[in-house]
């Protein structure tokens, strides 16, 4: 899974690849990447304007159409509670050539047990 934080000028302030064990579908692996990249910019007490993923169907789902069943529902009440605490009322599908590096960092995921964090152009390595 790989997970993006960028200011306000598209600069990255934070990239995170981590391998999540189990079998789960390509929704499922988005939702999963919202919720992480949420949970870190919260960890570092960074406001979100809004979340971009490459799913039209996972954007969907945040706003009451074509809701997500089982797994995926789960994970998508966990988002939405934290959407609502960070005042996010915005979910936006980008193609996938405008989320390169996102995918990337998964790929990157997928070829390692280790887990990856930039911040600030540092790289921590876990």
């Amino acid at each position: 899974m790989g997970a993006i934080i960028r200011d306000d000028k598209g600069r990255v302030l934070l990239a995170r690849s981590i391998q999540m064990l189990g079998i789960f579908s390509v929704g499922a692996g988005e939702f999963l990447a919202i919720r992480e990249g949420l949970k870190l910019a919260k960890l570092y007490n960074w406001g979100v304007n809004f979340v971009e993923v490459t799913s039209s169907r996972v954007t969907s789902s945040f706003y009451g159409v074509d809701l997500p069943l089982g797994f995926s529902k789960l994970i998508a009440v966990d988002i939405k509670d934290f959407l609502l605490d960070a005042g996010i009322c915005k979910v936006q599908a980008i193609p996938k050539s405008r989320n390169s590096l996102a995918l990337k960092l998964a790929h990157l995921a997928f070829s390692s047990v280790r887990e990856f964090l930039w911040l600030d152009s540092s790289l921590v390595v876990r």
